[in-house]
C-alpha cells in the first residue's frame, strides 16, 4: 500500500499498510496533508464487485476508484460521506458495485471532521475489496504491497526534532 504520508506522532506511526493488515483496530493516516489518498496494489488482477472500508474515529468525505494499470481510474463510489461518529468505535460499510475488472483500489479522502490542530487527517482502518464468490481481495495473504513491502510518501512527518521516514 501507498499513501500521500503517513502520519507520526510521540514514536507511533499510522503506515499504509495498517489499511490491509486485516485488523480493523488498526489504521492509516495522513499526517496533515489534505487531501489525501491510499492506494492499494492487489496480487493479480481481480473482477471485483464490492468493496468495504473500516472507519475510525472521524469522519471522512471520500471516493473510491478501480484501475486496472494504476494511472487510469474508474469512481466506483462516488463522493460520499463516511457513517461513523466522531469519537465512535470503528464502524464497517460495505459498497456493492458494478463487476470493475481491477489490479488497484485507491479512497481519495478529500474532507475530514478532524481538528486542524490534529496531526492525524485522514484516517482509514481498513480497506477491503470482494471478487466473485466474496473472496477477499485486500488483506494480508493476498494483496502485495506496490512496492515491495515498503511504504512510499508524498512527505514524512517530523514531531519534536524526529524524522518519521515512511520506510521505518
Amino acid at each position: 500500500a501507498i499513501a500521500i504520508s503517513e502520519g507520526s506522532y510521540d514514536g507511533t506511526t499510522m503506515y499504509a499498510n495498517n489499511a490491509i493488515d486485516g485488523d480493523s483496530n488498526t489504521f492509516w493516516a495522513s499526517q496533515w496533508n489534505m487531501p489525501a489518498w491510499l492506494t492499494v496494489k492487489f496480487d493479480r488482477v481481480y473482477n471485483v464487485h464490492k468493496i468495504g472500508v473500516w472507519w475510525g474515529s472521524h469522519q471522512q468525505k471520500f471516493k473510491i476508484s478501480l484501475s486496472l494499470d494504476g494511472d487510469s481510474w474508474t469512481t466506483v463510489v462516488p463522493i460520499s460521506v463516511s457513517k461513523n461518529r466522531e469519537g465512535s468505535a470503528p464502524v464497517y460499510e460495505t459498497f456493492n458495485i458494478s463487476n470493475t475488472v481491477a489490479r488497484f483500489i485507491r479512497i481519495d479522502i478529500l474532507e475530514t471532521s478532524a481538528p486542524r490542530s490534529h496531526i492525524f487527517q485522514a484516517i482509514v482502518n481498513e480497506l477491503e475489496a470482494f471478487s466473485q464468490n466474496n473472496q477477499a481481495v485486500t488483506n494480508e495473504n493476498v494483496c502485495l504491497p506496490s512496492n515491495d513491502g515498503r511504504a512510499i510518501a508524498i512527505s514524512e512527518g517530523s514531531y519534536d526534532g524526529t524524522t518519521m521516514y515512511a520506510n521505518n
